[in-house]
């Protein structure tokens, strides 16, 4: 009578997954897919340190109430300490690249022309102060 055969795979034993490791690091291949490198854990695990301490919470308000506190390195800590979200940009087209490439081969070079002629200019940004050419901008 011959064993029965399983399909189940087994688990290999630590000393064996070790040495898998050592041999990768050995040819170069680094180390594992999703494994964090030292700087990485040690950047993380010190600013969730700081950021859940009562001395900086305590410091933070204090900072938020004087409104003296600067905002990129705040947002900053908080990316280190619980990553940074997704940001989503959502697009909608009226129609289909196919259809635009069409009509832009369609077009003339002096209907092309036309077209952007006929766009309004854009607006100046809000922030910009128009200076007149005779004035020193600076005193």
């Amino acid at each position: 009578m011959s064993p029965k055969k399983t399909n189940a795979k087994r688990k290999p034993d630590r000393a064996a997954l070790q040495a898998q490791r050592l041999a990768n690091l050995a040819l170069g291949r680094g180390r594992p897919k999703g494994v964090p490198n030292k700087v990485t854990r040690e950047i993380k695990s010190f600013a969730t340190e700081v950021l859940n301490s009562p001395v900086y919470v305590a410091s933070l308000w204090y900072r938020i109430k004087k409104r003296t506190l600067p905002a990129p390195v705040e947002v900053l800590f908080y990316y280190y300490a619980f990553g940074k979200p997704k940001e989503r940009l959502e697009v909608s087209v009226e129609k289909s690249l196919a259809q635009l490439v069409a009509e832009a081969a369609s077009l003339s070079a002096e209907d092309a022309a036309a077209q952007l002629k006929a766009l309004p200019p854009p607006a100046p940004p809000e922030d910009v102060i128009d200076v007149p050419a005779d004035e020193d901008p600076l005193p």
